[in-house]
Formats: C-alpha cells, sequence, structure tokens
C-alpha cells in the first residue's frame, strides 16, 4: 500500500495516494508514513487535513529531508517558522534529487518549485 501510495503520488494523483497512505497506516504501516499522508494531503490543496500529520513529523526525530519538508510546507500554510538554515543545508539535496529524477511528473515539477523557494530561504 505504502509503495502504491509513493507511486500515486509521484504521478500527481494526490488524493488517490493519500487514500493508500491512510489504508497502509491502518494496516499497520511505521508512524513515518504519516509524513506521506501529510505531503499528499497538502499537495490536493487540504492543508487543514495535512497539519496535523505534518507537524507530528515536525516532533519526532526523523530524517532532515522529511524535517524539513514538514517545516516547508507547514510555513507555507503559514503554520510555520521558516526552516532553519541547518535543516535546509541537509535536506535540500534530497528533495533536490528528488526533483530532477521525477521532472516529467507533476510531482516533480512540483517540487522544482519547492526546491526554487527553500534555496531562495537558503540564501536569505
Amino acid at each position: 500500500l505504502y509503495g502504491f501510495g509513493r507511486t500515486l503520488l509521484v504521478k500527481g494523483e494526490y488524493a488517490e495516494a493519500s487514500a493508500r497512505f491512510q489504508e497502509a497506516l491502518e494496516a499497520g504501516a511505521p508512524p513515518i508514513v504519516e509524513f506521506d499522508l501529510g505531503e499528499a494531503l497538502f499537495r490536493q490543496g487540504a492543508a487543514d487535513a495535512a497539519r496535523p500529520y505534518l507537524e507530528r513529523v515536525q516532533q519526532g526525530a526523523h530524517e532532515p529531508f522529511r524535517l524539513l519538508m514538514a517545516h516547508y510546507l507547514l510555513y507555507c500554510m503559514g503554520a510555520g517558522e521558516p526552516p532553519t538554515p541547518a535543516l535546509l543545508h541537509d535536506g535540500l539535496p534530497y528533495w533536490r534529487e528528488n526533483a530532477r529524477r521525477f521532472q516529467h511528473t507533476p510531482y516533480g515539477q512540483t517540487l522544482a518549485l519547492d526546491v526554487t523557494a527553500m534555496q531562495k530561504l537558503l540564501e536569505a
């Protein structure tokens, strides 16, 4: 379910990806899948629904790339401060690579915009 959700996310089918991530969590997937659910919900325009999932990611000790995107998306919602320079430095290479890898997909194109915006935060 998680892998199928990731495939749907990359294809830009965010509502369907959200449903698969939710099913994965209900089937016992680890809590970190909440990050993917939060991102998919945000990208489908359901920021209010995404917020609690992304906030839980912020509160845990997770990989820098997930922490960065959770902070960034919450910041975009007006629900948090911009990511710190250290977090941008540590997490941005992952998202830059994903934007490149998936550049021919709706998700990759959206990520490219996010990477550009995060890069500007780092340069500020």
